[in-house]
C-alpha cells in the first residue's frame, strides 16, 4: 500500500515539475537564445569575410599573372 502511494505521490511531482520545466519563456531563456543569434550571426559574418577575401586574393592572383604573361610578351618581342 505504501509503495502504491510513493509512486502516485512520485508520478505527481515527476508530471508537475515536467509541465514547470516545459516552459521556457524565462529571462535567462531570452538571454540564451540572444547570445545563440550572436553567436551565429559572427560566424556567418566570418564565412562573409573569408569569401570575400578569398575572391580579391584571387583576382589578385589573376591580375599578377596576366601582368607577368604581359611582361614576358614584351621581353620575347623585344628580342
Amino acid at each position: 500500500m505504501f509503495t502504491r502511494y510513493a509512486l502516485t505521490c512520485f508520478a505527481l511531482l515527476f508530471l508537475t515539475f515536467g509541465v514547470a520545466c516545459d516552459h521556457n519563456d524565462g529571462p535567462m531563456e531570452k538571454l540564451g537564445e540572444d547570445i545563440d543569434s550572436s553567436v551565429e550571426n559572427t560566424k556567418s559574418n566570418i564565412e562573409d569575410i573569408g569569401d570575400t577575401a578569398t575572391d580579391n586574393l584571387e583576382d589578385a592572383g589573376d591580375e599578377i599573372e596576366d601582368a607577368a604573361e604581359e611582361t614576358a610578351d614584351k621581353i620575347e618581342d623585344n628580342t
